[in-house]
């Protein structure tokens, strides 16, 4: 299953991008970074019931300052604990904690 969804954020493409690029949350790091095109990966780890989930953020300018694409899935697709929905939020909620 995939999960995607967005939120706004009331500050400038480059300083979420560089919060996302140093994102660390429980269980959570940032795998991969692609400045160019202001795009992160975060993953989480394997457990003894998952396989781990991914989390692309990309950063897009807005209105309103920045808009964050999130896209979250398993990192195998038979893991049926696996929960991208609640690894999207997770994001979500360190975002508004950092920029409202």
């Amino acid at each position: 299953m995939v999960v995607m969804e967005s939120v706004e954020i009331k500050a400038a493409p480059e300083e979420v991008y560089n919060f996302l690029a140093t994102l660390s949350l429980n269980g959570l790091k940032v795998s991969h970074k692609i400045p160019e095109m202001k795009t992160v990966i975060i993953s989480s780890g394997l457990s003894p019931f998952s396989w781990g989930e991914t989390i692309e953020a990309s950063v897009q300018p807005s209105q309103t300052g920045s808009l964050v694409i999130l896209r979250a899935q398993a990192k195998f697709q038979l893991n049926i604990t696996a929960d991208p929905k609640a690894l999207t939020q997770r994001v979500k909620d360190a975002l508004k904690g950092r920029f409202g």
